[in-house]
């Protein structure tokens, strides 16, 4: 689950903020309704968290890199 994540947060990896967002939703929508029969709530903060962590990095970068042309940093 771990991996996953790490992989979908990769700061290097160069996708519009709002495609990685709706890739990271359909994901853990995933897991939640796979796992929906236990309780996972302190693991999912847990996850939440370093989520939020992660794309705040992700967002903190993309400050720092001037828009371009193709509106890849629109939200």
């Amino acid at each position: 689950m771990r991996e996953k994540l790490k992989m979908l947060t990769q700061r290097k990896w160069s996708i519009n903020f709002r495609k990685r967002l709706e890739k990271l939703n359909e994901v853990i929508r995933g897991w939640i309704n796979y796992f929906s029969s236990s309780s996972m709530k302190a693991k999912m903060e847990r996850i939440d968290a370093h989520l939020r962590t992660r794309l705040r990095t992700i967002v903190w970068k993309m400050w720092k890199v001037p828009p371009r042309d193709n509106g890849d940093y629109k939200s």
